[in-house]
């Protein structure tokens, strides 16, 4: 979320960035969680909202069901209005 190529880095807040790379990279636990400290107090201090969660979101379909979005598009518009059957063959 809070890196400059993120999907969900919707503010483009990216003043951590560089060290969200460093902090992946950091094989020792404590070393890295040290880094991810410091991420988050400038986090903290910087983003006016921070979401506690970030839930993968799961879409299933099949030959029977189709027209969902596929995609994040589903954020923008009545996805549910294109949810339909298929033709049996």
């Amino acid at each position: 979320m809070f890196v400059a190529d993120g999907y969900n880095n919707y503010g483009a807040y990216d003043e951590v960035s560089d060290q969200v790379g460093e902090a992946i990279a950091t094989l020792d636990p404590a070393e890295r969680a040290r880094k991810v400290i410091d991420i988050q107090a400038a986090v903290t201090r910087d983003v006016p909202w921070t979401p506690l969660v970030s839930l993968p979101t799961i879409l299933v379909q099949n030959a029977r069901v189709s027209g969902a979005t596929a995609s994040m598009a589903y954020l923008y518009q009545p996805w549910a209005a294109t949810i339909g059957g298929t033709e049996s063959k």
